[in-house]
């Protein structure tokens, strides 16, 4: 009898120590996951830190290109305007020439209107810069949402 309850207890010990086993392996395998978790969080994180600074530094880009696009078709529309004061000067001239001076103002002034149609094909140029680089623009802002 007696070792009949000594192998009952052997065996009861032998299922304490197979359940603590079973435990200490269960705790192992969650810190395994909790750790794994918290590295793929820290992952996941970084990586949606740099997609928005990603984002960021195109708007900006964009923004700067939209901004350059601007200053230059600004600068075209000056060159126009002044193109225009030049002929108006000259067609003034023309008007207060003489016969003798008429056709080398009139050779000044085709020159001039010569100019004037190449500074507005550059607005039409610049502006049509400026239209691409916005829509760019906008293509990236709706990408950045």
């Amino acid at each position: 009898m007696e070792d009949t309850q000594e192998e009952q207890q052997d065996l009861k010990e032998a299922q304490r120590e197979g359940d603590r086993e079973i435990t200490d392996a269960k705790n192992e395998r969650d810190e395994e996951i909790a750790e794994a978790k918290t590295e793929g969080d820290e992952l996941v994180n970084e990586e949606k830190k740099e997609l928005e600074e990603t984002k960021r530094e195109a708007l900006k880009d964009a923004q700067a290109e939209v901004n350059e696009r601007q200053e230059e078709l600004t600068a075209q529309q000056k060159d126009v305007t002044e193109a225009k004061a030049k002929t108006a000067e000259i067609e003034t001239r023309l008007k207060n020439a003489t016969d003798d001076d008429r056709k080398g103002v009139q050779e000044e002034l085709n020159e001039a209107n010569e100019g004037l149609r190449e500074e507005e094909q550059d607005v039409a140029e610049a502006q049509k810069a400026l239209d691409k680089q916005e829509s760019d623009l906008k293509k990236v802002e709706t990408a950045a949402r």
